[in-house]
This record gives structure tokens, sequence and C-alpha cells, in this order.
């Protein structure tokens, strides 16, 4: 059987697999204006670690999706660990099972990106209320990456886009957001001197051979990690 990297994160249920790890999730969670009444939209919780600190920080309602069933059932194990009240689904972030306006914050962390991203902006945009937020952390390239760069980045994470920060805010304001602002932003290589601790629910059963989609992953890191990064978005509807 051949693993993608999503496959990987699964079976080694990696908690805030994106750049910047947990404290970038925390430090972008401090700049917005949650409260109690703020409904709160996770859209690719992934295991749910971002999803469970929401509801028992802030104690507000929120609503997690993901398409992947392995992420979805440790994320019911953590939710039920950590005691946290959060709807779980499973679904398409390209095609939400959610009525127009219906929350007040959607966080894409490290989602966005793997998916057709102007479907997917568009649909949060369509979910949240007016003058909601939509606040993300996604990868990025430092610049338009050449047709053999593209190819052999895309052999291990299988995105068709690898946007610049330009091209990430045009594409957020062509999905219909405001005041669009990048609050932070690094390249992975430089990211690796700040890495924390990542956050685990191993599989009981993990084929020795997803371990070399992590090895493909470090050799990618190591020879493109001064083109690939990540920008830290804040946007309204």
């Amino acid at each position: 059987m051949t693993y993608s990297y999503i496959d990987l994160l699964a079976l080694l249920g990696v908690g805030s697999a994106h750049p910047g790890g947990f404290s970038q999730t925390k430090q972008l969670l401090r700049s917005l204006p949650i409260t109690s009444k703020t409904s709160v939209f996770d859209a690719g919780c992934g295991t749910g670690r971002t999803a469970a600190y929401i509801a028992n920080e802030y104690r507000c309602p929120v609503t997690a999706l993901d398409l992947n069933p392995m992420m979805l059932e440790k994320a019911k194990k953590r939710m039920q660990r950590e005691k946290a009240a959060v709807t779980l689904m499973q679904g398409n972030v390209e095609q939400l099972p959610f009525p127009d306006s219906s929350f007040d914050l959607v966080l894409t962390e490290s989602v966005a990106a793997f998916t057709h991203i102007q479907k997917t902006l568009k649909e949060m945009n369509r979910v949240l209320k007016p003058n909601g937020y939509l606040a993300g952390i996604e990868m990025t390239v430092e610049r338009t990456l050449r047709p053999d760069e593209k190819a052999e980045i895309q052999r291990l994470y299988g995105a068709n886009e690898y946007l610049t920060e330009a091209e990430w805010y045009n594409r957020l304001q062509h999905a219909g957001f405001s005041n669009v602002q990048i609050v932070h932003g690094s390249t992975a290589a430089a990211s690796q001197y700040t890495a924390e601790q990542p956050d685990w629910d191993l599989s009981s059963q993990i084929d020795a051979s997803v371990y070399s989609v992590w090895a493909h992953h470090e050799t990618i890191l190591a020879k493109y990690g001064h083109l690939l990064g990540h920008r830290v978005f804040i946007c309204q509807k």
C-alpha cells in the first residue's frame, strides 16, 4: 500500500501538525475577539487539539469537521479525555454541510492549502456571519515554484497549488473577505529552530512503510525549507 502525507498524520495522530505548531495557534487565538458567545468552526480539525482547547479555554460553542475518519475517531477520544464539548462532524471543506451565516469565526490550520483553495475559501466565507472572522495558518511558498520543484514537492504533499503570500491575499479578497491582514510568516527552515514537541496519538498498528513518508518529508524540508513556509492571516467577511 502507498501512504500519503495525510495518511501519515492520521496514523501517527499528530496534533497541531501545521507550521508553527500549537504555540502559533494559541498566539493567533489571543488576537481574536473570542467570547463565550462566539460560535467557532474548526475546518479540518484533525485530532481535535485546537477545537478542544477553544471549547475548554473560552467556553464557547465549537463545531469541528474533518474528512478523514481516523482523524475524527482520534478527535472523539480527545474530547472524551479532555471533557471538551465539541460537535464533531465528517465532511469536506469544499462543500460544507452548514447553512449560510452559521459561525462567528472559522479557523483553517494547514487545511485550505491541501484543497481546491478557491472553493474552500468561498465556502468558509458563505458559512460566516456578516463581519465574522476567518483566521488561518496556511502553507506558502516564498516565490513561484519552477515546474520541477512543484512536481517534487507535490509528490509528497499532494496539493495542487502552492501559493505565495501575495497570491493568498488575492485569493482571500476574491472569495469575498475584507480587511485581510497577514500577521506572521516564516520559512520552514526558520521554523525548525522554534519547533515544539508534537502531540501524538499513535494507531495500534502502523505499517513500517509509513515511516518512509516521514523520511520523504524530512528530505523535502531539508531541500526546500528556504522556499516552503507559512503565513498567519486574519480577515473579515
